[in-house]
């Protein structure tokens, strides 16, 4: 039995680049408002390292420092486009974490159906910068293995 390709060639043909495309000029400005806005909250975050967190689930409270410098490297490397899906990576996690550490199901937190959307928002930002990359606008490179 012959393949579909055998069959339907032109639909499997790779198509030249045309010169309007703008992909990556869109993955240029989806790292940007992610970046910026993950530097916003790591930099306004009450308890940076947020080691009551840590010691309640009986992990030591230094533990959370060596995870704090993440909440700035992660965005920079977004921003940058330097290892780009490593940071997405590591934002998406973070972004996890903050959702399912309390202080966004908080009830103590007055506007929460507003946090929930926010990080869903970023992670699903980040979902879409570690399956695309970077793009051309990096300094990675467009042919970057993790841009």
């Amino acid at each position: 039995m012959p393949c579909i390709k055998d069959r339907h060639p032109d639909i499997f043909r790779r198509r030249p680049p045309s010169p309007y495309r703008t992909d990556d000029g869109g993955k240029l400005l989806l790292r940007l408002a992610l970046g910026v806005a993950l530097l916003r909250f790591g930099y306004a975050s009450e308890d940076p390292a947020n080691t009551s967190l840590f010691v309640q689930y009986g992990v030591p409270g230094f533990v959370a420092y060596g995870l704090y410098p993440w909440q700035f490297l992660a965005p920079l490397s977004i921003i940058l486009g330097l290892f780009c899906r490593i940071g997405a990576l590591a934002a998406g996690l973070q972004s996890i974490v903050a959702a399912v550490s309390g202080r966004v199901f908080s009830p103590a937190t007055m506007h929460c159906a507003w946090t929930i959307n926010t990080q869903s928002s970023l992670l699903v930002m980040c979902a879409a910068i570690v399956l695309m990359g970077a793009g051309r606008y990096s300094l990675g490179g467009h042919d970057g293995r993790w841009n």
